[in-house]
């Protein structure tokens, strides 16, 4: 939920840039707006795997309509990969493969629609440079530059936040069994206790590299 809320941020950010296709902007900003808000339901224990799948769902399809601020390669990459990363680290393991395939057709479908003329064409190649079309919204040159420089900045934070609280899951799982097996040798006399201290001095020895070839 805190990542779509700071993706909520950035629709100012959008609108600072002057809209160009008001119906572009309000399918873009609406599918944001009712993912973020699908979101929030998913985080009162409401609703159950499935539907926290159908909001990744919801979720991919707004990443995919960002296609029409700068195209397909711009933007979209970076924010499919950190919403497919969100939901493989917390979502249920059993959708994780189709999680990732969405996540790479959030790509692949807007790259097909506007190479084919279905969207309109977001890059022109002549003479050796690349010039990105605006679709969405104009290109004032420091407001363009303030939103590419926050929206990277975003892309750098926000799968180092998710991984930093996997990290910390993790240890204070460790941490709690280290607990549970101290406490459990203290209750055990003869032999079984000599297991638990096996077993807890084990636990406290990190394993050692290999030596060097």
């Amino acid at each position: 939920f805190v990542a779509y809320l700071a993706w909520l941020g950035f629709i100012p950010l959008v609108l600072a840039l002057g809209i160009k296709n008001i119906a572009a902007g309000l399918l873009t900003g609406g599918m944001v707006i009712i993912t973020a808000l699908c979101s929030w339901l998913s985080t009162t224990g409401q609703v159950g795997n499935r539907t926290r799948f159908l909001i990744y769902v919801l979720g991919t399809l707004a990443v995919g309509t960002t296609c029409t601020l700068m195209g397909w390669a711009i933007l979209v990459p970076g924010i499919a990969a950190v919403h497919t990363l969100g939901y493989v680290v917390y979502g249920e393991r059993r959708f994780q493969t189709l999680a990732v395939l969405l996540g790479v057709l959030t790509v692949v479908v807007p790259f097909l629609l506007q190479t084919f003329g279905v969207l309109p064409e977001p890059y022109v190649f002549e003479n050796g440079r690349m010039t990105v079309i605006p679709l969405m919204t104009e290109f004032p040159q420091l407001r363009t530059e303030i939103y590419l420089l926050l929206a990277s900045i975003a892309v750098i934070v926000a799968p180092t936040v998710v991984l930093a609280r996997v990290r910390a899951t993790m240890i204070a799982a460790e941490e709690k069994a280290f607990l549970h097996t101290w406490n459990l040798q203290r209750l055990l006399p003869g032999q079984a206790r000599e297991a638990a201290e096996a077993l807890l001095q084990k636990q406290s020895v990190p394993p050692k590299s290999a030596p060097p070839r």
